[in-house]
């Protein structure tokens, strides 16, 4: 389902010594018990955590939330000891040991299996104490918290020796740095990383919340599960819940996914992705998921209703996936709001459909128009690029896609 709900996500500078942005450190904005407050247990932070993955590459931002830097994720114990899958590629982030997860022995053999993975790992809230000394010589980054640092009655400059004689070559990070004197003092001692107050505060994130189904959820991950499931089944079931392919085409065009194609449909997008890491997303989104969201049953069944419409449309069988694609993607944006050229750069859809989506040109751009034509919301298309579809043909296959939408739409939302 769509939904165009603030997005669950802040985030805050992480700048070298000259003030120049180095990244983002993502933080939970979400509803429900605070972090560190009464209700705040294990499943509570792996949902906030999950949430914070699913908003930050998921989600429709109006460009990466990263701007091209490193982006700063915090990870609770069950993601870091591989109890719950982590979906995004190493390249471009940098994952945060939190301070309240144990030190124990499968601590380190996680930090070690995601280091031999690619993965940049950092120490958060270090304070020079003896027990989490032991996991410097795993990490890239250590974050020293410098207030907290001097109310336990060290420096900056004392706990900076004490990492480097763990680990020489690993960098310092000073935060909650609240002046240039911090600045100057940390900087002198080693440290070439800063954040805090002083640079700024943390920001919510603008963007669409795009809240997929956990009933389909469930059943993809089942499917999923079954070793002689085959591809058509997994992507018609995506198919089923515009926000979960609408994630799907967001996820392969992220700079988490690792894929440089461009895409044509969502059953392109599954390919690329892959079952493996599918599955990762699929948990991860289940996870962030509020038990209490509902969406209106209307927009569901307009989203969808667009989407399979324009599918029956197509002139060739070989296009009925990237006419799906583009009629999902043009009823988010009016649903939504979501500008349809974000749409377009965010899920990095290929020529054909950002045509269609853009100009309404191409082999698939009349089919769309005459559909949205039919909606109300666009002129009746010429014959351009494309051989537009006539009136009698368009009003058939939208009858039909809106009996389909509806149904679907209904098994999704529980209603009778």
């Amino acid at each position: 389902m769509v939904t165009s709900t603030r997005l669950p996500l802040a985030r805050q500078s992480v700048v070298d010594a000259g003030g120049r942005r180095v990244g983002y450190e993502l933080l939970f904005r979400g509803e429900g018990a605070a972090p560190g407050g009464p209700g705040w247990d294990a499943a509570a932070q792996d949902r906030a955590t999950s949430a914070v993955i699913s908003a930050a590459f998921g989600g429709l931002t109006p460009g990466p939330v990263g701007e091209g830097g490193l982006v700063f994720l915090n990870l609770t114990r069950s993601f870091l000891l591989g109890e719950v899958p982590l979906p995004v590629r190493p390249e471009g982030v940098v994952l945060e040991v939190l301070e309240d997860v144990p030190v124990d022995d499968a601590l380190r053999e996680g930090l070690v299996r995601l280091r031999g993975e690619g993965y940049v790992l950092a120490l958060d809230d270090y304070v020079g104490d003896d027990e989490r000394l032991a996991l410097v010589p795993l990490v890239d980054v250590v974050k020293v918290d410098v207030e907290a640092v001097r109310a336990a009655g060290r420096t900056p400059a004392d706990v900076a020796a004490r990492v480097r004689l763990a680990s020489p070559d690993v960098r310092l990070l000073a935060e909650r740095v609240e002046g240039p004197d911090d600045v100057e003092e940390c900087a002198a001692a080693g440290y070439t990383w800063f954040q805090g107050f002083w640079f700024d505060r943390p920001r919510v994130v603008d963007g669409v919340a795009l809240s997929p189904s956990q009933v389909v959820c469930a059943r993809l991950l089942a499917l999923l599960g079954e070793p002689d499931a085959s591809a058509r089944a997994v992507e018609r079931l995506v198919q089923e819940d515009p926000a979960l392919g609408l994630r799907v085409l967001r996820w392969v065009g992220s700079a988490g996914s690792g894929a440089r194609t461009p895409v044509r449909s969502v059953s392109q997008a599954l390919v690329l992705l892959g079952p493996r890491a599918l599955r990762s997303w699929v948990v991860v989104a289940l996870l962030g998921a509020s038990s209490s969201s509902a969406d209106p049953l209307d927009d569901v069944v307009r989203v969808l209703a667009r989407a399979r419409a324009c599918e029956l449309l197509a002139p060739e069988r070989c296009l009925e996936g990237e006419l799906y694609t583009v009629g999902l993607l043009s009823a988010v944006s009016d649903t939504t709001g979501a500008p349809v050229e974000q749409l377009v750069r965010e899920t990095g859809l290929g020529p054909v459909g950002a045509a269609a989506l853009l100009t309404g040109t191409g082999p698939v751009g009349p089919a769309l128009v005459a559909v949205r034509a039919l909606e109300g919301g666009s002129p009746w298309p010429s014959d351009g690029d494309g051989e537009a579809p006539g009136a009698a043909a368009v009003a058939a296959a939208h009858l039909e896609a809106l009996a389909w939408a509806t149904r679907t739409a209904r098994g999704l939302t529980g209603a009778l």
